[in-house]
């Protein structure tokens, strides 16, 4: 057993980088014990040579692939076993990823989030239970810049990260009561081989999986942009570049903190970048200042080239002009040919809005609306078709006319390829993307299984951004698009009880931060919507009788100490009059879709009411994240 004196570190992805440098400077320090894992012992030898006399004395190299259950289940059992507990965590396993959004295939979604998130996630619930019976203890993940601000061309990745920092916040109210501390470390560009082949070597893919040319397959403009933005942010990286030393330090003065912060950024650079981000609710800033490296031409000389054009473009200048966005000459010269195509179908004075998820609430609520206006015709979706008898009902005299029901389930690859193949068959275009199906979650961190995390993301992320990018590659051609995904306040802010919900709405707005600058120069818009509590019976469930999760609703204390159930429920007892005072019906949240949809230049992000937007202010000005943690724990109390 390792003395008590000892800290016993136990870090993820050692091979190389960050990992393998925190390992060694860690090691130094003979108050630590560190178990140095990676998932190919084959790849051991940089670490042994970097850690010199350190090696089997406080440095020990194991094997441990966090994608993989039964090597988590025995890491965890065999440490346990041989030294008593574990200290710290520090999950630094990750793949990254660089390139188009619409290129990404589904298989390397599910990879990159196996990595990044299930596999964290699950060596952390492992720990997590062990280091609540020894009522101590500290989880650090190793998050990004990444993790707080949207990057275009690393989408996926983003949506990882994004996707920890939700759950580290939701979890650490709750495990503060057990003296256990989560910090999200967030480091700007690091020196890796991953990073030096995006910008030298035009390649990206998933790191150490399929690293290829990424920009094959798409158009001209596409892998122009992306060069572009790189070619600008180049400068920016070097200048701010931190080496895997740097960053270990930073994590060794974490470790060695009295008190944690929730969020800690590794450079005096990174903390501005933080900040100048996260005061901003609306996430137009951000979006406006990534959008800048796009804008190689003004917009006098895009009008003075149209001008100049031997075809004239009449209602293409205002478009430009109108939007202040680029739009590339080449993507002028066949508009209105392909325009007068697509208003052959529906009419040209007519938006085509799909909705997914409209058996309920939202969704529901969403296409009646829509549907009692002329100017739009809904195609309202639902994976059960045994369950539009409500929509029917209220839809009344527009069924049929303006509001048509469809089947979609957007967990399912061949049932999004053809309801999309089928619309453009039948529309010729979809104007308005609506993303509203999702899954809710609610229970404890540790008691959620592999199968349920990967469940609820296969609906509220896999499945909507794969028919989103389906739809993106039209919207692509047409140069005219807005897509929009019901996000929740969870998706900005962090909600104890549930992690894994709050994860995947996070996800979504991180991946739609970083596809928005770049589909502006299409004249695509990307909109998060931001309901606080709706009116729902998963909400009803939730506060009177005691169940969880919409998959398997089922007494959610069941398995968890009397302590742990006990400050859930004391939390949704001080959290009830909160919901109460800010709940919304669906018709409500209906009515923002439908005027961000007629907005002339919609926002990033959207809230939902005042007091949900005064909410988002109380929480992004806090680039620590320590402000919302304390009064979320108070709740607790």
């Amino acid at each position: 057993m390792a003395e008590s004196n000892v800290t016993v570190v136990v870090i993820t992805g050692c091979s190389s980088g960050i990992g393998l440098d925190t390992a060694v400077l860690l090691a130094k320090e003979k108050n630590f014990k560190v178990l140095a894992t990676m998932r190919n012992l084959q790849k051991k030898g940089d670490l042994e040579k970097a850690a010199a006399g350190t090696l089997n004395k406080t440095l020990f190299i194991q094997e441990l692939d966090v994608s993989k259950e039964e090597s988590i289940e025995k890491f965890v059992k065999a440490t346990y076993d041989s030294e008593g507990r574990i200290d710290v965590l520090i999950n630094n396993a990750a793949s990254g990823q660089h390139g188009h959004f619409e290129s990404v295939t589904l298989e390397q979604m599910q990879s990159l989030f196996q990595t990044n998130v299930f596999g964290t996630l699950r060596i952390t619930q492992e720990v997590v239970k062990k280091m609540k019976e020894q009522k101590s203890g500290h989880i650090i993940f190793i998050s990004s810049i990444g993790g707080i601000t949207p990057f275009p061309f690393s989408d996926f990745y983003v949506g990882t990260k994004f996707a920890i920092e939700g759950i580290a916040g939701s979890m650490a109210p709750l495990l503060r009561h057990y003296n256990i501390f989560v910090t999200s470390v967030e480091p700007g560009p690091v020196q890796t081989s991953f990073t030096t082949n995006i910008s030298k070597n035009n390649q990206g893919g998933i790191t150490g999986r399929d690293e290829v040319d990424v920009d094959a397959g798409v158009d001209d403009v596409a892998r122009n942009q992306r060069k572009k933005f790189l070619a600008t942010f180049g400068p920016v990286m070097q200048q701010t570049m931190q080496t895997g030393e740097d960053v270990g330090q930073v994590i060794k003065n974490c470790i060695c903190s009295e008190k944690p912060s929730l969020r800690v950024q590794t450079s005096d650079a990174m903390k501005q970048r933080a900040k100048l981000v996260l005061v901003d609710p609306s996430g137009d800033k951000m979006t406006d200042e990534l959008e800048n490296p796009y804008k190689a031409l003004s917009i006098q000389a895009i009008k003075q080239k149209v001008c100049n054009s031997q075809t004239t473009h009449n209602r293409l200048i205002p478009l430009v002009l109108h939007r202040n966005t680029l739009v590339f000459p080449r993507l002028l010269d066949d508009y209105s040919v392909q325009l007068q195509a697509v208003n052959s179908m529906a009419g040209s004075n007519v938006k085509v809005v799909v909705i997914t998820g409209c058996s309920s609430g939202i969704g529901l609520d969403t296409a009646v609306l829509l549907a009692k206006e002329k100017n739009f015709k809904v195609l309202a979706t639902m994976r059960n078709l045994q369950k539009k008898g409500d929509l029917e009902k209220a839809a009344a005299g527009t069924l049929n006319k303006t509001l048509f029901i469809q089947e979609l389930d957007v967990s399912k690859e061949e049932s999004i390829e053809k309801f999309v193949k089928a619309t453009y068959d039948s529309e010729g275009r979809i104007d308005v993307l609506i993303n509203n199906a999702a899954i809710g979650q609610h229970g404890h961190f540790e008691s959620v299984t592999l199968e349920q995390m990967q469940s609820l993301f296969q609906t509220n992320v896999f499945g909507t951004i794969r028919i989103t990018q389906e739809v993106v590659k039209k919207m692509k051609e047409r140069k005219s698009g807005h897509i929009i995904f019901i996000s929740s306040v969870s998706g900005i802010l962090p909600f104890p009880f549930f992690d894994f919900y709050v994860g995947s709405k996070f996800a979504v707005e991180g991946i739609a931060g970083s596809m928005a600058p770049f589909l502006r120069q299409y004249n695509i818009f990307v909109t998060n919507v931001e309901p606080g509590p709706v009116q729902t019976p998963f909400v009803r469930n939730i506060r009177m009788n005691n169940q969880g999760g919409e998959l398997d609703a089922v007494d959610v204390d069941a398995g968890v100490d009397d302590f742990s159930g006990n400050l859930r429920k004391k939390f949704v007892a001080n959290y009830g009059p909160t919901m109460q005072e800010t709940m919304q019906t669906g018709e409500d949240v209906a009515q923002v879709i439908k005027n961000c949809i007629c907005s002339e230049k919609p926002s990033l992000r959207v809230q939902t009411s005042d007091s949900i937007k005064q909410r988002a202010k109380a929480a992004l000005v806090d680039p620590s994240g320590d402000k919302i943690i304390d009064e979320l724990e108070k709740l607790l109390q």
